[in-house]
C-alpha cells in the first residue's frame, strides 16, 4: 500500500526475508531505528555547529506488516526558534549527494558509516531497507554501501599532536587502543599505540592528554578519525585551558568556507 508522508515526520519501511514469512528481527529493528536516530542527531549537529541536539523524536506509527513501518515525527525543544525544516533540508541535501557518489562539503565520517552500516543487514537478514521524508525516498542497499565506501576510501595523514580525555583503553589480546575526547572538534578519536607505551596508556586514563602521531583524515571529513601514536605525554591536571579560555582562539578568515579553513589548518600540519 502507499505510504504517504508528512512534514515533519521520517518514515523507515523494513522488509523481511520470505524465508521468515516477512518479518523483520528484533534486533535489525533495534540497529536500524538506532542507526536511523543517529544519522538525524549528527545531521543536526553538524547543520547547527553545537553537539547538543534541539530536536527529539516520537513515535507516532508502528506496523508490523505490509510492510514492516515506523513513523518518527519531529518536535522541537525550544519554543523560540523551530530548526525542523531546516534539518530535514539538510538531510536532503546530504542523501542526494551520497546517492550521486559526490560531496561537496566535509562532513563527519561516522555519519557515513551509519548509513552504511543500515544497509549492512540487507540481503543477509533483510530483503530491503527504505527511508521516506519530504519528497525523498531513499534506498538503503548494498548498492549505496559501495558508493559510501568509494565516498570514504580516500585518506591523509599528516605528523601532529592531539590533546583530549583520555577516557576508555583497550588492551585485551594486545588490542593497544584508546579514545581522547577532545574538548572542542571530533567528539572522539581512536589511538593505536605501540606495546611500549601500554603502561603510560593505562596510568593516564581519565586524564587530560597529549598524543603524538600519524594523524589520519578522510578526505571528506572535517576531523581525524585516528592517530597512529608514537608519544603520549600526561598534562598536568590543574592548568587546563578552559572553554573560555578556547573562545577565539581560532579565527575564520573573511571570504573562506569553514571547509577550506580546515584544509588550511591541515596542510600547515
Amino acid at each position: 500500500m502507499p505510504i504517504s508522508v508528512t512534514k515533519n515526520r521520517i518514515t523507515m519501511v523494513l522488509d523481511g526475508l520470505q524465508v521468515e514469512q516477512g518479518h523483520v528481527r528484533a534486533t535489525d529493528l533495534e540497529k536500524e531505528l538506532r542507526l536511523l536516530l543517529s544519522v538525524l542527531s549528527k545531521t543536526e549537529n553538524e547543520l547547527l555547529g553545537q553537539r547538543d541536539t534541539e530536536i527529539y523524536y516520537l513515535v507516532v506509527d508502528l506496523r508490523h506488516s505490509s510492510p514492516s513501518t515506523v513513523v518518527l515525527e519531529a518536535r522541537s525543544l525550544r519554543q523560540d526558534q523551530d530548526r525542523r525544516a531546516d534539518v530535514f533540508k539538510a538531510l536532503k541535501g546530504f542523501v542526494h549527494q551520497v546517492e550521486s557518489g559526490s560531496l561537496d562539503r566535509l562532513v563527519e565520517t561516522s555519519l557515513l558509516r551509519d548509513i552504511r552500516d543500515m544497509a549492512a543487514p540487507v540481503t543477509k537478514t533483510l530483503a530491503a531497507v527504505t527511508i521516506l521524508f519530504d519528497d525523498t525516498t531513499m534506498k538503503i542497499d548494498q548498492g549505496l554501501r559501495k558508493t559510501i565506501d568509494q565516498i570514504i576510501a580516500p585518506e591523509e595523514v599528516f605528523n601532529g599532536t592531539m590533546t583530549g580525555m583520555l577516557e576508555a583503553i583497550n588492551v585485551h589480546a594486545d588490542a593497544n587502543r584508546f579514545w581522547i575526547y577532545p574538548g572542542v572538534g571530533p567528539t572522539k578519536v581512536k589511538c593505536k599505540f605501540p606495546p611500549e607505551l601500554r603502561k603510560k596508556a593505562i596510568e593516564a586514563v581519565g586524564h587530560y592528554v597529549k598524543v603524538q602521531g600519524a594523524i589520519k583524515y578522510k578526505t571528506t571529513a572535517p576531523y581525524p578519525h585516528e592517530i597512529s601514536v608514537s608519544d603520549l605525554v600526561d598534562l598536568p591536571q590543574d592548568n587546563l585551558p578552559s572553554f573560555d579560555d578556547l573562545r577565539g582562539t581560532l579565527t575564520l578568515e573573511k571570504g573562506i568556507s569553514s571547509e577550506e579553513f580546515v584544509r588550511k589548518i591541515r596542510d600547515a600540519l
